[in-house]
């Protein structure tokens, strides 16, 4: 079957093409190495060891981590946060929320099983913040919890100032940078995060499945799973040593290749330079909808607050119209709905029909996007 040439504006939800490097990366451990580390002494064993130590190293450089045995690897950054969470609190603590938040930090915060009370800040970017969380915190809040970029409208919060209020007020810091990570900086030490969680398959150009947990020293956290480790196999408990006290079971050896080789592609193109990249071809296209009688644009007015991402409506269409017409006429591929963010589509006041978001990859050209606002000037009846 072959596939129609599909203009690709849906890198907020996964990055596509990939780099030939990731393909390649993957298809080489599958391959090449094929065993399961961790497991044994004999030569392709330790090549499986060796990949998951040179990977450890490299995303520990890449988010200036103090320690590369705390880099966690996941299935995805929904499976860190859930690990973060669950594993840092305890029923009765007390965490503020910060950030137009995603599913995957609402509902494991909202399960009553967990038993945490959860302030929401609504902070722009500008007020004093340390009022703001003087205000809310208590003696049994342990942690901020802030979405670093919004996979909506692309706010970007100031994490660095954030990192600093957190540390004054003896708060641990714990980052959503599912969108931030490969969009923005993300410095673990200059920032003062504590725990990041962080997805593969998006900004940092690997495969699905992947996702890094990455803890800052004097961090704990309870396993959310236990099971084997290959190692300390005599113990009834889950180890104490980190990475093998949140890493039970079989890793994706294929998949983490894969991650550290969009990292590294990452690298090699430079962070500014793709993010650069991007925010030029969705300025280019912001721009232009911005002319277009009856859209509704979505993105920070300040650049500093921006991430290469926006969404926007139609007067009069439904979004969901709007994807399927850019699908069905013009072969564009945009994410409609909701986003599995319903907070912060109420917070820009689309909830509940969502909008439709336009995020650009570091492979996005500008003729790609000349199509695009070509397509969405004749669904607005513009042409």
């Amino acid at each position: 079957m072959t596939m129609k040439k599909t203009v690709y504006l849906d890198n907020a939800a996964t990055s596509w093409p990939k780099p030939a490097s990731v393909a390649h990366a993957v298809q080489t451990a599958m391959a090449d190495i094929g065993v399961n580390p961790g497991r044994g002494g004999y030569t392709r064993a330790r090549e499986a060891d060796r990949l998951l130590y040179d990977t450890r190293i490299l995303a520990a450089r890449f988010f200036n981590a103090p320690d590369p045995a705390r880099v966690i690897f996941t299935p995805c950054a929904t499976y860190s946060l859930n690990m973060a969470l669950r594993g840092f609190f305890k029923k009765g603590d007390h965490a503020i929320v910060m950030g137009r938040q995603h599913n995957a930090v609402i509902r494991p915060l909202h399960d009553r099983r967990l038993g945490v009370k959860v302030s929401r800040l609504m902070w722009n970017g500008l007020a004093p913040l340390g009022k703001e969380l003087a205000r809310l915190q208590t003696k049994k809040t342990r942690a901020l919890i802030v979405n670093q970029a919004s996979n909506v409208d692309g706010f970007l919060y100031p994490l660095e100032q954030i990192g600093r209020a957190a540390k004054k007020r003896g708060l641990t810091l714990i980052v959503d940078a599912a969108q931030s990570a490969g969009n923005a900086i993300v410095d673990m030490r200059r920032q003062n995060i504590g725990i990041l969680c962080v997805t593969g398959h998006k900004g940092l150009l690997g495969p699905s499945g992947t996702g890094l947990l990455i803890l800052n020293k004097g961090i704990d956290l309870e396993p959310l799973i236990s099971g084997g480790t290959g190692s300390f196999s005599d113990r009834a408990e889950m180890p104490s040593a980190y990475p093998d006290r949140l890493e039970p079971g079989s890793l994706n050896l294929a998949g983490i290749a894969g991650l550290g080789a969009g990292i590294r592609e990452l690298m090699k193109l430079g962070l500014e330079k793709s993010v650069a990249k991007k925010m030029r071809r969705t300025e280019q296209a912001y721009e232009a909808l911005s002319k277009i009688p009856g859209i509704r644009l979505y993105w920070p007015a300040q650049q500093k607050f921006r991430i290469p991402l926006f969404s926007f409506t139609i007067d009069g269409i439904d979004p969901a119209e709007v994807g399927d017409l850019l699908d069905q006429r013009h072969n564009i591929a945009c994410r409609v709905g909701l986003h599995c963010a319903p907070d912060a589509h109420r917070g820009i006041g689309s909830f509940p029909e969502g909008t439709v978001r336009f995020a650009p990859g570091v492979y996005t050209t500008t003729a790609e996007v000349d199509h695009f606002i070509r397509a969405v000037r004749e669904i607005a009846g513009c042409l």
